[in-house]
């Protein structure tokens, strides 16, 4: 299942709190990057590769990359990208794609995954989902920073005030679900 979790700002105990929430989503490792002014971090669930080869944030060059999902067709993708993985892991495949093709190349993946990218020299976080929405990413903002995570609670324990968004809550009763961007909590939206 994994969970990708990230701040725009620097901090290890804002981070490693939003990791320890959704330690349920991966109980093979957990890990987090504090660069210059972001903090990443990632639950693993191991499924294609060891946990050595999988932890993340993956790092390639300039960017790094928290990833949450399963690319179904990344043997196809490293073949037709004459992409060289060190893994047998659809994150080295993922990361190297981007690097090589741009954001474009997520138009060719087949999967459920969400993501998020952050590329070093252009100071610039990516947040993507596949087209079905398969895998969830929520999102908010904290004295105009970004912060995001595969988990709600991760975001609620960053101190947000959790006030009921009154439409999201009518949406659940009446659909029993609540559409994107809402989410249940006024702060907090989905990607």
């Amino acid at each position: 299942m994994c969970a990708i979790h990230g701040l725009t700002w620097p901090s290890k105990d804002g981070i490693k709190k939003m990791i320890s929430l959704s330690k349920h989503r991966g109980p093979d490792y957990n890990h987090y990057k504090i660069f210059d002014e972001i903090s990443l971090g990632h639950n693993l669930l191991s499924i294609m590769d060891s946990p050595a080869n999988s932890i993340q944030p993956f790092c390639y060059e300039n960017i790094s990359l928290v990833f949450n999902g399963e690319i179904y067709n990344y043997n196809d993708l490293k073949t037709e990208n004459n992409l060289t993985c060190k893994s047998n892991t659809d994150t080295e495949v993922l990361i190297k794609g981007i690097k090589k093709n741009g954001l474009d190349f997520l138009k060719n993946v087949d999967g459920m995954f969400a993501l998020g990218l952050y590329n070093h020299q252009a100071k610039t976080v990516t947040l993507a989902r596949d087209v079905n929405g398969a895998k969830p990413l929520y999102y908010t903002f904290i004295n105009n920073n970004l912060a995001f995570s595969s988990e709600i609670k991760s975001l609620l324990a960053l101190g947000l005030e959790r006030r009921v968004d009154s439409l999201g809550f009518k949406l659940f009763f009446k659909q029993g679900y609540v559409p994107g961007p809402r989410t249940i909590y006024k702060s907090i939206y989905k990607l």
